[in-house]
C-alpha cells in the first residue's frame, strides 16, 4: 500500500484494523481528507 501524504503515523497490514469506522474500514481520498 503505498504511503499517502497526511498521514502522520505508520500504516502496517497488523494496525489496518485499528482504522475500523463505522462504515467499514476503508482507504480512500475521503479518509485522508477527514484525518487531514
Amino acid at each position: 500500500m503505498p504511503e499517502t501524504p497526511g498521514y502522520s503515523i505508520e500504516i502496517k497490514p497488523d494496525s489496518l484494523q485499528t482504522y475500523a469506522f463505522p462504515h467499514g474500514t476503508y482507504w480512500s481520498e475521503e479518509l485522508v481528507g477527514h484525518l487531514a
